[in-house]
C-alpha cells in the first residue's frame, strides 16, 4: 500500500486516519489529475472540430461543406474539392483550384484559366487565418475571415 507524502499530513491531518485518509487521497488525486488535464487545454479553447459553414472578410467569402469549399473573391473564384479536417492546433492544408476573372463580360468561347492552389488555414475560435498560394505566383495571399459572416463583393472593377 502506498503512503501519502509527509507534507500532505501537515496540510491534511485527517489523512492519517486509514479509511478517511484513503478516500481523501483519492479525491485529492482526482483533483490534481483533472486540473492537469484542464491546464493542458489551449487558452483560446479547444480547436473546433469542423470548419463547415460560411466564413467572410477581406474581400473573400468562403463556404465550407462536408465535401470541400467554395471561394468567391471580388474578381476570382476557387474551390477545395476534398473534405477539410483540422488538426489538434486548428490548422489545415488543402489543394484546390483558383480561377481569376477579368472586368467586363466573359466570353463563352474562351475557357477560364484554372490554376492549382494550396489553401492553408488556422482556426482560432471564430477567426480563420487563410493563406492562398496560387501555382506560378511568387507570393501567398493572406486573408482574415470570420465564421458566419459574408461580405459584399465588388465584382471585377476596372
Amino acid at each position: 500500500m502506498k503512503v501519502a507524502p509527509p507534507f500532505l499530513f501537515s496540510v491534511f491531518p485527517a489523512m492519517r486516519a486509514t479509511r478517511f485518509g484513503s478516500f481523501l487521497r483519492q479525491v485529492l488525486m482526482a483533483a490534481i489529475i483533472g486540473g492537469s488535464l484542464l491546464a493542458g487545454c489551449s487558452e483560446a479553447g479547444e480547436a473546433p472540430v469542423s470548419v463547415v459553414g460560411a466564413w467572410g472578410g477581406d474581400r473573400l467569402n468562403l463556404i465550407f461543406g462536408p465535401d470541400g469549399g467554395r471561394l468567391e473573391y471580388d474578381c476570382a473564384t476557387g474551390s477545395i474539392e476534398a473534405p477539410v479536417r483540422l488538426d489538434a492546433a486548428g490548422r489545415f492544408s488543402a489543394r484546390g483550384t483558383h480561377i481569376p476573372h477579368q472586368a467586363g463580360p466573359e466570353r463563352v468561347d474562351q475557357a477560364p484559366t484554372t490554376r492549382a492552389a494550396t489553401y492553408d488555414g488556422r482556426v482560432a475560435g471564430n477567426v480563420l487565418e487563410l493563406s492562398v498560394r496560387i501555382d506560378g505566383e511568387p507570393a501567398a495571399h493572406s486573408y482574415r475571415l470570420e465564421r458566419n459572416r459574408t461580405v459584399k463583393l465588388l465584382r471585377c472593377l476596372l
